[in-house]
């Protein structure tokens, strides 16, 4: 006996294309859920395989430095020790990325004195879009930074990025010179600007500078330091709102000059 409810055309249409779209979904379901068990570790080096996919992306060259004009940048935790202190979390740009380490620059102070003296920190990259049709990628990490040769990236760090540190500095010099330096700064060795319109005059100057050669080896070495993150475990996690899961992995060595054990397959959370 046919029910009531069947007799309706239009709910009868409408349990039809729920019956048809609710096999769709189960039919795409068992696909993905076939596509992801029958998936393989992405990589046995990290590292590498975070270098491969930038340069597949065009943010890197085949080396690992960063292409000209591309914005590429992850985020940086570190503490001083301190447990009643928050950590103190940074977003800096990727110079270099190889299976040695990941390379970036930062302006000398108190921040960058965070990453020294084999001090742990975390480190956070993503890119992609979570969005219907894309997928997005989460790297996350711990390990150690170490002091590099600033040449070996400073050909390839942006003139704005320089032009930004060392004017900086030449702003907190003439703090110093004031003795005003202790009034101004706000938190953990941050500085006020004092007037806007100065900065910005001072900014200008050191570009100039910078075009023509005018800034010594020594500004530079006391306005910037370069550093190697080296982690010892490294997590990447791809997914999306079509995926049945988050496809997560991790990769653990004992230390940061270590081979990479066999990579792990994780829970999703």
């Amino acid at each position: 006996m046919v029910s009531s409810i069947m007799r309706t055309p239009g709910t009868a249409a409408f349990v039809i294309r729920s019956i048809v779209s609710k096999r769709t979904a189960e039919r795409i379901g068992v696909t993905q859920i076939r596509n992801f068990t029958a998936a393989k570790a992405p990589g046995s080096d990290p590292l590498e395989l975070l270098r491969k996919t930038s340069e597949d992306r065009n943010l890197c060259d085949a080396t690992g430095f960063r292409r000209p004009g591309i914005h590429w940048v992850f985020n940086i935790a570190a503490t001083n020790g301190d447990i009643t202190q928050p950590p103190s979390l940074r977003t800096l740009g990727f110079q270099r990325a190889t299976a040695a380490g990941v390379d970036f620059v930062t302006k000398i102070g108190s921040a960058s004195d965070l990453l020294t003296d084999n001090k742990p920190v975390s480190f956070l990259y993503r890119h992609g879009k979570y969005k219907a049709g894309e997928t997005v990628e989460q790297w996350r990490a711990e390990g150690f930074c170490y002091d590099l040769d600033l040449d070996e990236l400073l050909h390839h760090v942006p003139h704005y990025t320089i032009t930004g540190m060392v004017a900086s500095k030449r702003a907190e010099k003439e703090l110093a010179e004031k003795e005003e330096t202790e009034q101004n700064s706000v938190s953990a060795g941050r500085l006020v600007m004092e007037r806007q319109t100065h900065f910005v005059e001072l900014i200008q100057a050191t570009r100039v500078h910078l075009e023509n050669g005018e800034i010594s080896k020594e500004e530079l070495a006391e306005s910037l330091r370069a550093f190697r993150f080296k982690p010892t475990r490294v997590e990447r996690m791809v997914g999306g709102p079509d995926a049945v899961m988050w496809d997560r992995w991790e990769w653990l060595r004992e230390n940061e000059d270590a081979n990479w054990s066999e990579p792990n397959h994780l829970l999703p959370y």
